[in-house]
């Protein structure tokens, strides 16, 4: 299912969108991203270090993808290639329909606020309490303080959060942190989800939570790129590849389900999603 772009308003449209530029239409028969020859080697003291080889990949709008393999196989890596975090050695990356192996910094940084990235240390700002943590990437994006409140609120009450908006990220559970993290990540409406060993760090009860809240956003439209070394984590996605030594050793369709382990998890009460706007789960 794909959701429309422009439903959080203009404050949050790719920057492009405003210029009059139509972006690709979505729907599941176009790639969000196209992954093309690409190759990322580091260099070390020893020589250079294959880290991806020769990566051809489409992912297309609406999937809950997952990437998993063992730590050390290039998923990070590949990650991190995709919204030009890291960037690749050879190759492209194809972001709507939009080569950014020969896009500007600036236009790379705009293309990068369209993909909402999850970290497993959660990287929130310590000196940042819960509500000013998810306006920040709003504030860079030029959002007005009024407009960014308004949304990061909102968010906050989807995630199940709206009554801990100014704790500091140290009064948190992990689970809660991560949570914390996702909001701030779907901050500025972004189509695509890029997730980094989201639950590496969580118990198993925060992990069966920030999966629910995974398949609650792709049932919304939201692609989702989950990375994973654990195979009950990569259940909940519907579409799989496996990953060794810098390369897709496979790729194969997935029926989402919850996994045996999870359906013994007592769920953290706080975790329903709070009404915002008029009785809507979120505005849109």
């Amino acid at each position: 299912m794909a959701r429309a772009r422009a439903c959080a308003g203009p404050e949050y449209v790719f920057q492009e969108q405003k210029k009059g530029i139509k972006p690709m239409e979505a729907n599941n028969e176009n790639p969000i991203i196209q992954l093309v020859g690409l190759g990322k080697q580091f260099q070390t003291m020893n020589g250079p270090v294959t880290a991806l080889e020769d990566i051809n990949l489409e992912i297309r709008y609406g999937e809950v993808f997952g990437i998993i393999g063992l730590s050390g196989a290039g998923k990070s890596t590949l990650v991190r290639c995709i919204n030009y975090l890291e960037v690749p050695t050879s190759g492209k990356v194809v972001f709507e329909g939009k080569n950014l192996s020969v896009m500007k910094d600036r236009e790379k940084r705009l293309a990068r606020q369209s993909m909402g990235m999850i970290f497993q240390q959660f990287n929130l700002l310590s000196q940042r309490n819960v509500l000013q943590n998810v306006c920040f990437p709003l504030e860079i994006a030029g959002v007005s303080k009024a407009e960014a409140k308004k949304r990061a609120e909102e968010l906050l009450k989807r995630v199940g959060l709206g009554k801990r908006m100014h704790h500091q990220p140290n009064e948190l559970s992990g689970g809660q942190r991560q949570r914390v993290a996702i909001a701030r990540a779907l901050a500025n409406n972004p189509p695509l989800l890029l997730a980094d060993e989201p639950t590496g760090n969580l118990d198993t009860a925060a992990s069966v939570e920030i999966m629910e809240l995974f398949s609650r956003l792709h049932k919304e439209g939201t692609t989702v790129v989950l990375v994973t070394h654990e195979e009950e984590i990569a259940a909940f996605t519907e579409r799989i590849i496996r990953f060794r030594d810098g390369e897709i050793i496979s790729d194969e369709t997935n029926i989402p389900h919850e996994p045996e382990f999870s359906r013994h998890v007592e769920r953290n009460t706080d975790f329903e999603p709070e009404e915002v706007s008029g009785g809507k789960e979120f505005p849109c």
